[in-house]
């Protein structure tokens, strides 16, 4: 009788460690930090830009530096700039700070109504919560929009709004916040342009590392990877010129000669979908070339030329 009476007491303490140990295993768990927007010794993101909106044909490419840390108004931010070293003196510089445990960061930027501080990002919303925006197309214009969804993709929270953040220009995509990189259009916000500037992140790097790529086909830029790989990527060297652009047929694609290894043995050209799929090949010798892809079913195309330009196409019926 004793010794079940010891069994039953130890039982007990047994039960009693096992549920504090759950609980503060649970309650550290339920107050995890999100992944920071920052890594330990740099980072930077690369940007596609249109800079006049429907009036540039095709976006540049701007590299987006984290500099030191400064205090603004009692709060730390960190400096962003397209200049990687002090003094940081680019007209698109702005400040950004966060707060891990939230998931939230604010930017820190120069409007119409001089500096102000904008929130531009928040992953503790949830389905069908809203949330103000200032859109560059618009001035002194607020949205309002809802999140449509929420989801987990290789480790980091996504919570995207049903808002299409570039009206103008195809494509398009909806605005989406994204743990440990900011959004799918930056780390900071430019409201009241009169001159519409279009941001798409590509790509992010921290401490030397790529910690992140837009993986979206919308893209085939030097930081996406949707139609062909990594160390195909870093290869590119020329954005493809391809026209018409949209087209419901036949297509024209163009690249300087000085690309071209040996002309007398000319170049493969191969059109591929977005999951990198190859739909045709064929070796060219002399550009401007022309592509006929009237049996194409509608939709977006990724066409290379050797490993030395990439661009892409949309097909319409």
């Amino acid at each position: 009788m004793l010794l079940n009476l010891s069994n039953n007491k130890t039982t007990t303490i047994m039960k009693t460690i096992f549920t504090i140990i759950f609980l503060s295993v649970f309650s550290t768990f339920s107050h995890a930090q999100y992944q920071s927007l920052f890594g330990e010794e740099s980072t930077s993101w690369d940007m596609s830009v249109w800079a006049i909106g429907i009036f540039q044909e095709f976006p540049g490419l701007i590299i987006y530096y984290a500099g030191n840390d400064t205090l603004i108004d009692g709060n730390t931010y960190t400096i962003i700039s397209p200049d990687s070293t002090p003094p940081y003196d680019n007209t698109y510089t702005s400040y950004l700070r966060e707060d891990p445990e939230q998931g939230k960061a604010w930017s820190f930027v120069r409007s119409g109504a001089g500096w102000e501080e904008f929130l531009i990002m928040d992953l503790s919303l949830e389905v069908g919560d809203t949330f103000a925006i200032s859109d560059g197309h618009h001035l002194n214009q607020y949205f309002y929009p809802a999140v449509d969804s929420v989801y987990y993709h290789e480790g980091r929270k996504y919570v995207r709004l049903d808002f299409e953040y570039n009206p103008w220009n195809f494509p398009g995509e909806k605005l989406t916040f994204i743990e440990g990189v900011g959004t799918n259009i930056g780390v900071f916000y430019l409201p009241f342009q009169i001159i519409p500037v279009d941001y798409y992140t590509l790509c992010q790097n921290k401490d030397d590392t790529l910690s992140y790529v837009n993986n979206s086909p919308y893209f085939l830029g030097r930081c996406d990877v949707s139609a062909v790989g990594i160390n195909e990527r870093k290869k590119v060297e020329y954005r493809l010129d391809i026209f018409p652009n949209p087209t419901t047929g036949k297509i024209t694609i163009d690249i300087p000669d000085d690309l071209i290894p040996d002309k007398s043995k000319g170049i493969i050209v191969k059109i591929m979908d977005v999951t990198g799929r190859k739909l045709l090949e064929e070796k060219v010798r002399h550009f401007p070339h022309e592509i006929n892809g009237t049996s194409l079913p509608s939709g977006i195309y990724v066409v290379t030329v050797g490993d030395k330009a990439v661009g892409r196409f949309l097909k319409e019926e």
